[in-house]
């Protein structure tokens, strides 16, 4: 039974010296930093270990910042959901804007391989949805 438990202490010991923020985290699934001057930051995080993840993030910062995040997460215009964007995966996060209101929102998105990445920003490119996860 000892070589059960190790693990698991090994994990919880982990949480609690260094647990996942939403940077440390957003860094370690796409390598790339979250915006240093966002605002509004709100988060919702889901799997990990063994189960698959699905982290959700909500944000505000200028539209050079989010220009950058594009092109670091290497994401492409999603004409499939273009004003359609009801369909989406992303999640509205309790507390945050709901993007399904934006007028002329877009859908960025990147599903090569096992990850996959969709960032939905408004119009004038201020608020954004990031999803990662994998399948």
């Amino acid at each position: 039974m000892s070589p059960s438990i190790l693990p698991l202490i090994f994990v919880l010991w982990s949480l609690f010296t260094n647990p996942p923020t939403p940077h440390k985290r957003f860094k370690s699934l796409t390598k790339v930093d979250l915006p240093q001057d966002l605002k509004n930051l709100n988060h919702h995080f889901s799997g990990g270990g063994i189960a698959d993840y699905f982290d959700t993030y909500y944000f505000e910062t200028s539209p050079e910042k989010i220009d950058k995040l594009i092109l670091q997460l290497q994401v492409t215009l999603d004409e499939h959901y273009e004003g359609k964007l009801s369909h989406s995966i992303v999640p509205v996060l309790k507390g945050s804007p709901n993007y399904k209101e934006w007028s002329d929102a877009m859908q960025y998105k990147n599903n090569e391989g096992t990850w996959f990445y969709s960032l939905i920003t408004n119009n004038n490119k201020t608020q954004v949805y990031v999803v990662v996860g994998c399948i």
